[in-house]
């Protein structure tokens, strides 16, 4: 069957369904806790970003008993939680590691979602680069998630030598910041990354 307009442009996404992506947000949340405690243990208090609701610096020397009632600071631009998918036979597999795994001791999370990486071509460009966000999965912990490389970003991974044919012969990395999403790929063949927002203008 012919489309009435040339495809001109295409996306490449990972679903998380609801179930699995409420176990991801446990994880994200703990993975603060864990952090935070460190701090504490470590310095004798921890830099907060948010605090049940209200921006703004805290210290603390406390954890909070609620979990996410509070973020801790990872910096100007936050990014301590990157999700690795690889493509396999029928569905992905994601990983969730924390930048700070090491020196907090914080474990990762491994799970295989039986759904496969989507493909959708489109007449005009989309770009769906912010709502890569760690906020929008926590709130939104009880729908389907999707984490998405078009527009932009899909140019610069095609400009890489990318092929959709080879897609399963890389690795696909979200590190969710406070003003966007870093991309990286990995190509498992040759060893080789490309960050698809090395370019834009944060």
């Amino acid at each position: 069957m012919m489309l009435p307009y040339p495809v001109a442009h295409e996306m490449l996404y990972f679903d998380i369904p609801a179930a699995q992506l409420n176990d991801v947000v446990a994880w994200v949340l703990l993975s603060d806790e864990i952090y935070m405690r460190h701090e504490i243990e470590t310095k004798g208090f921890a830099m907060l970003i948010r605090l049940e609701g209200r921006t703004g610096f805290n210290r603390i020397t406390e954890v909070p008993a609620v979990a996410g009632t509070a973020d801790p600071f990872y910096g100007n631009t936050g990014g301590a939680h990157r999700f690795l998918f690889n493509i396999e036979d029928n569905g992905v597999r994601l990983r969730a590691e924390h930048h700070f795994a090491e020196t907090a001791n914080i474990p990762p999370y491994e799970v295989y979602i039986d759904v496969p990486a989507h493909f959708e071509s489109h007449a005009v460009s989309s770009s769906h680069w912010n709502s890569n966000s760690l906020g929008r999965m926590i709130r939104n912990r009880n729908y389907n998630y999707s984490m998405f490389i078009d527009g932009e970003m899909y140019e610069n991974m095609l400009a890489t030598g990318w092929q959709k044919e080879d897609a399963g012969n890389y690795q696909y990395e979200f590190i969710p910041t406070t003003v966007g999403c870093i991309i990286r790929i990995h190509n498992l063949i040759d060893g080789q990354s490309y960050d698809l927002t090395a370019n834009i203008d944060w």
